[in-house]
């Protein structure tokens, strides 16, 4: 129930502001856009200081304005592969994915196993790690379970 509270609370974006080409543009597509936009921008801005201040200037014996051209042409180079991501695949899964859980909806099948059945008793990587979810095991749930040496 919790779920269809979820998606209900995130359908509360998808007003419909207008339409271009026939596709309704929402105000989740408009906030979505700018958040994109300012991470590409970053990134690009990151991998170009980056390019020219680490890899060219260290590696290379190219001088300032070779490296800083260079640096230049890989932020736009990142731009336009992040535009053309954006355009063709997008960076969105669908809200009811993300509640569900990403790896059930890409992957048909869960990272996680809650389930008692099984051999490792539910839990999953939680037990591989001698952690037992919380609403199972008591007080001290989320504890790990200290190991014990090989010798006793």
């Amino acid at each position: 129930m919790e779920t269809q509270r979820i998606i209900q609370d995130l359908g509360r974006f998808d007003i419909t502001l207008f339409t271009l080409g026939g596709t309704p543009i929402t105000v989740w597509d408009i906030g979505f856009i700018i958040v994109a936009l300012i991470a590409l921008f970053w990134f690009s801005g990151f991998l170009k200081r980056w390019t020219t201040r680490r890899l060219l200037k260290r590696h290379t014996h190219l001088d300032d304005s070779t490296r800083q051209t260079i640096g230049t042409l890989v932020r736009y180079v990142t731009l336009v592969i992040g535009f053309l991501v954006k355009i063709t695949i997008g960076f969105r899964v669908k809200p009811e994915a993300e509640v569900e859980g990403i790896d059930v909806a890409e992957h048909a099948e869960s990272a996680y196993d809650y389930s008692n059945s099984g051999g490792g008793g539910g839990a999953g990587a939680f037990a591989l790690a001698g952690i037992t979810p919380s609403g199972q095991g008591g007080a001290h749930a989320a504890e790990p379970v200290p190991s014990q040496p090989a010798n006793v």
